[in-house]
C-alpha cells in the first residue's frame, strides 16, 4: 500500500475508530494494522492523534555541500596523508591540493573551501582503516614474528 493509501485510509476510517466502543476499536484496529503494516501501537496513535505534521517531518542531517568528483578528490587527498585527522588534515589541504596537482595526482576543476567539518565524516567508518597505535598492542608478535 503506498503512502497516500495509508493516509487516505486513516482518515475514513479515523471518525469510525473514535465513536466506537472498546470491542469494535479492536476489531478496527486489527483490520488497520493488516491492511497497513503499521506496528500495533503506531496505529493506535495515528487514530487516537491523527497524521503527523508536516513541520515535524523535516529532513535530519546536513545538507550534502560538494559533489561526487570533490569528494572522491578529498578521499585522495586523505589516503595520500595517510589518514590524518581531520583537525591535523585541514590546515594543510590547500598545500596538498597544489602539490598533488602539480605532480598530476588529483584534478580538481572548482576551487571550494572544505568545511572543517565536513572532513570529520570523511570517508564512513566503515572505510577507515585500523589505526597505527604508537604503543605495542597485545597481539605484537602475532603480527611481527620474529
Amino acid at each position: 500500500m503506498t503512502k497516500q493509501g495509508k493516509q487516505e485510509l486513516l482518515k475514513a476510517v479515523r471518525p469510525r475508530y473514535r465513536k466506537a466502543s472498546k470491542n469494535e476499536k479492536s476489531q478496527i484496529l486489527d483490520e488497520f494494522v493488516a491492511s497497513t503494516g503499521y506496528n500495533r501501537k503506531y496505529a493506535i496513535h495515528l487514530l487516537r492523534n491523527g497524521p503527523p505534521k508536516n513541520s515535524s517531518l523535516k529532513k535530519r542531517g546536513r545538507r550534502l555541500i560538494y559533489g561526487p568528483d570533490v569528494i572522491a578528490e578529498l578521499v585522495r587527498i586523505w589516503e595520500v596523508s595517510r589518514h590524518l585527522c581531520a583537525k591535523r588534515l585541514h590546515p594543510f589541504l590547500p598545500q596538498m591540493v597544489e602539490a598533488l596537482e602539480r605532480h598530476n595526482e588529483i584534478h580538481i576543476d572548482e576551487r571550494e573551501t572544505v568545511a572543517d567539518e565536513y572532513l570529520n565524516d570523511l570517508p564512513p567508518p566503515e572505510a577507515r582503516p585500523e589505526p597505527i597505535g604508537s604503543t605495542r598492542s597485545h597481539n605484537h608478535q602475532a603480527r611481527y614474528p620474529a
